[in-house]
């Protein structure tokens, strides 16, 4: 059975110290500015869908496995946050899985492995930590930009627009769960290789793929919580 490799020693020593940066320069700029904010650090799970010229249309036949890390900052408010994200997992698409003839018969496929960083900011509907709000949660959106890295061949590397929903619940003072559905448009068309047009009837200009996600986070705090200095 051949070994999956998720992520290569080449991408370790590129991207981790690239997250790790961007969240260095995230936190000394909140420090300079001397902006009241929360550190969250989190990890999550979940799946990754994809349409494209083997799929026009959203669809769950092929979901992969993906994982994720991040680190969210926090201004002022709780409105609004921004965060560092590194994700990383497989891409797939397989036409016998398709409802239509001409792409059973043809049975093109193809897998990746993928793994993408991204600088993301979120508005939060409401203060999920304020004492006002008695469920302690927020739906929120999120848009920002990233860049995917395909691992294996000649390793191409995409700009893509991650955007899209979730919500955030706060099980404790420290403590978040949350959930979260985000789309990824890329601007190529070569993330399936599948460019010979002569075979293909799709009318897929770009590539995108889908991360559904579950995540767990701890929250670290500059200045006591809300619910605690209430208590004092």
């Amino acid at each position: 059975m051949k070994k999956i490799q998720i992520i290569t020693k080449e991408g370790i020593k590129i991207l981790f110290p690239l997250f790790f940066a961007l969240i260095s320069i995230t936190n000394t700029f909140a420090q300079h500015k001397s902006l009241d904010h929360h550190m969250e650090f989190g990890f999550g799970g979940g799946i990754l869908n994809y349409t494209g010229d083997l799929s026009e249309n959203f669809n769950m036949h092929s979901p992969k496995g993906a994982g994720s890390i991040f680190y969210r900052h926090s201004f002022d408010n709780e409105y609004i946050s921004l965060k560092i994200s590194l994700m990383s997992g497989k891409v797939a698409a397989d036409e016998k899985n398709i409802d239509y003839p001409l792409q059973q018969n043809r049975k093109l496929n193809f897998e990746k492995t993928i793994t993408e960083i991204a600088i993301i900011p979120e508005y939060n509907f409401f203060n999920f930590r304020d004492l006002t709000n008695r469920y302690y949660m927020s739906p929120y959106l999120f848009g920002g930009l990233g860049v995917t890295v395909v691992w294996g061949g000649n390793s191409p590397t995409f700009v893509n627009l991650p955007f899209g929903i979730g919500i955030k619940y706060q099980i404790s003072k420290h403590w978040n769960l949350g959930g979260e559905f985000g789309a990824r448009k890329l601007f190529s068309d070569d993330l399936d290789d599948m460019t010979d047009e002569s075979i293909l009837s799709s009318s897929s200009k770009n590539d995108w793929y889908y991360f559904t996600n579950i995540y767990l986070s701890y929250t670290f705090y500059r200045e006591h919580c809300p619910r605690e200095k209430l208590k004092k």
